[in-house]
């Protein structure tokens, strides 16, 4: 399998918004012209999501972004933001040594309209960059934000002590010989 990353170099901006922010970056609205023209040189694609008219356009946005309909026979609507649907549909479908970041614009206005759909977007870009670094593919979310935004600092996710790992009916040893992945 290949790595999404040749070295850990915290000097670059996509291995600290991956190392260091887990998944979720931020650029200040002045740099985000130079960060573009950056991304793009590393061979990163950016698909932007504004959030300036509030979260229900945004959503019909990112359920164009997905192709919604194609997957699941409906449109996602403003009405339809179901955070576990957007969950099921959220995929930007890389390739390992791919790139690509999800920009999201005006995040102040989603965080003040919807505060709880917004932290579960956050959580969902968090899970996305997860899922795509274990198969070598670099994904992010990147917020673009002024200098002394509210935003900053605010949280949207915590981490527990999982379950126990299990796989088989009936609760049985996932560790058995002959069970699928062993």
């Amino acid at each position: 399998m290949m790595s999404a990353f040749e070295k850990i170099d915290y000097t670059r901006f996509d291995v600290w918004a991956a190392v260091v922010m887990e998944g979720v970056a931020v650029v200040e609205t002045p740099h985000r012209v130079a960060c573009h023209s950056w991304l793009r040189q590393q061979g990163y694609t950016i698909a932007s999501i504004d959030f300036a008219q509030g979260v229900g356009p945004a959503v019909v946005a990112l359920g164009e972004l997905f192709h919604w309909e194609e997957q699941f026979g409906y449109r996602l609507t403003a009405e339809k933001r179901n955070l576990n649907a957007l969950r099921d549909g959220f995929e930007f479908d890389l390739q390992a040594g791919q790139g690509h970041v999800l920009e999201m614009l005006n995040a102040e206005v989603a965080h003040q309209e919807d505060p709880d759909w917004f932290g579960g977007l956050l959580s969902i870009t968090h899970e996305h960059f997860l899922c795509q670094l274990a198969v070598g593919a670099r994904f992010f979310g990147m917020l673009i934000l002024d200098r002394g935004s509210p935003l900053v600092g605010v949280g949207y996710e915590m981490l527990s002590v999982p379950v126990p790992f299990w796989s088989a009916p009936n609760h049985e040893n996932p560790f058995a010989a002959g069970r699928p992945g062993t």
